[in-house]
């Protein structure tokens, strides 16, 4: 049905189906995905078509792909759970290319290879294979990708992919890994993933420890708080037993997070209220799922919630009201947000692919007196975004933040920096980032952003180019 809609409103293959694929995994319903077909029915399988082992040649070969050919290649191995490849070392290939691919790519390039990934993922032969891919992304020193490797490993209940989640929580290798390793662990827990002892054993004393040092992170505490209600739910009573039947107690709840204050709640409203007034044609009645939308992409605190209410949003003729919307009420409202709120509105116009909400990125990251959590919050909304600064304005802005932390230095700085070298890379300056990468004799620079430099350095021409096709 999804597919009849791309083709009546014009839309780029997949562009769809694609969204409800991610979304309805996202939230773990029993909802059929997109590459399942009457096929399925049939308790013998139809011979392999000729065309996939045709792809299945190139995706062993590097840069040889595209998104659509990844999703049609996983769909059909998704189709056949009994699937084995032989040598086994076939899949190392496929999943090494794919996720090199993945965590260069932006928009619909990187969801088809997030969605092929996951497929890959879920298979009983192809899983372990995209584990190991994923935590030996998240292992390298040279590769500044932590988050995405990590997450990916939510929807796999591979006993290695808890085990090294469970590690990552325990001891991370940054703060960014931490995040990763939060969202896998909600989202297991909500689906089950834990369920031996020392599974329970070593995720409750990461627990504890997250209690007792939450750190300086915001994303970090909120995601905590997150993970102690899962947690409440999975274990009440709080008397220390850890019971292998505890994950029924979770069961597959969506994400919870507090309800709107007020003035949270008027933000949402004055959101949907402009938005549908930009609509060519005004809705006759009240959207209640937009307005629901909105508040996750504005106000949850999950990462993974945000982007899938954006993405959903993205979909439908609302992409364009919508952003207008959210820079309007930001730009008017900029001086009574707390950052966090500040940082996701301008996250959600980066995703929704609008670059209206440059000037005023632009103003927050080259203005001295601007306070260092909402550079941190300008600075997040840069990479992957449409915008695309020129070098004269990057130049300005990467000057500010090396002054500011030179004459106050904030526990911030790092993350500013390694958001802002990202962006500077998206945007494909490259000789800025050899100025960044210059060395260890320039300590504005912090080692995370130096890293972030040479290692987009390193990336072969050919593999931008088919990440983005």
């Amino acid at each position: 049905m999804l597919r009849r809609y791309e083709d009546l409103l014009a839309l780029p293959e997949l562009s769809l189906v694609t969204v409800s694929d991610a979304v309805h995994r996202f939230y773990g319903d029993n909802h059929q995905p997109s590459w399942h077909d009457d096929r399925d029915a049939n308790p013998r399988p139809s011979p392999m078509p000729m065309r996939w082992h045709d792809l299945l040649a190139r995706a062993r070969v590097p840069y040889a792909m595209t998104g659509s050919s990844w999703a049609e290649l996983t769909g059909e191995i998704g189709r056949r759970p009994d699937l084995v490849l032989h040598p086994p070392t076939l899949w190392d290939d496929v999943c090494q290319n794919l996720i090199s691919e993945l965590v260069v790519a932006e928009g619909r390039q990187w969801l088809l290879r997030q969605e092929a990934m996951c497929r890959l993922l879920e298979h009983a032969d192809a899983g372990p294979p995209a584990v190991h891919a994923c935590v030996a992304l998240a292992d390298d020193p040279m590769v500044p990708v932590f988050i995405t490797p990590l997450s990916l490993l939510d929807v796999t209940t591979e006993p290695g992919a808890n085990r090294y989640i469970l590690d990552q929580l325990g001891s991370p290798h940054n703060e960014l890994a931490h995040q990763g390793a939060l969202l896998a662990t909600i989202r297991k827990l909500r689906a089950g993933h834990f369920r031996t002892d020392s599974e329970w054993q070593q995720l409750t004393a990461s627990a504890q420890d997250l209690v007792a040092d939450p750190g300086s992170d915001p994303t970090v505490r909120s995601l905590g708080g997150e993970l102690f209600a899962g947690l409440a739910r999975a274990l009440p009573g709080r008397d220390g037993l850890l019971q292998r039947s505890a994950a029924r107690h979770v069961g597959r709840q969506p994400v919870i997070w507090p309800d709107l204050s007020p003035a949270a709640a008027a933000v949402v409203k004055d959101v949907v209220d402009r938005a549908r007034s930009l609509l060519p044609v005004e809705p006759a009645d009240d959207d209640g799922v937009l307005a629901t939308l909105i508040a996750e992409a504005m106000h949850s605190p999950n990462s993974d919630q945000r982007l899938y209410a954006v993405m959903l949003i993205a979909a439908t003729p609302y992409r364009r009201p919508v952003a207008m919307a959210v820079l309007t009420v930001a730009r008017r409202r900029l001086r009574e947000w707390d950052p966090p709120l500040i940082a996701s509105a301008l996250r959600v116009l980066t995703l929704l692919k609008t670059p209206d909400h440059q000037e005023l990125v632009y103003r927050l990251l080259t203005d001295p007196a601007v306070s260092p959590p909402l550079r941190h919050a300008a600075a997040g909304a840069t990479p992957h975004w449409s915008a695309r600064m020129d070098t004269r304005r990057w130049q300005r802005v990467l000057a500010v933040q090396r002054q500011r932390t030179k004459l106050a230095p904030s526990t911030l700085d790092v993350g500013i920096l390694r958001a802002l070298t990202y962006g500077v890379a998206t945007d494909g300056h490259h000789e800025l980032l050899r100025d960044i990468q210059a060395g260890p004799e320039d300590p504005s620079f912090p080692a995370l952003a130096r890293m972030v430099a040479h290692w987009w350095l390193r990336l072969p021409p050919q593999l931008l180019h088919a990440a983005g096709s």
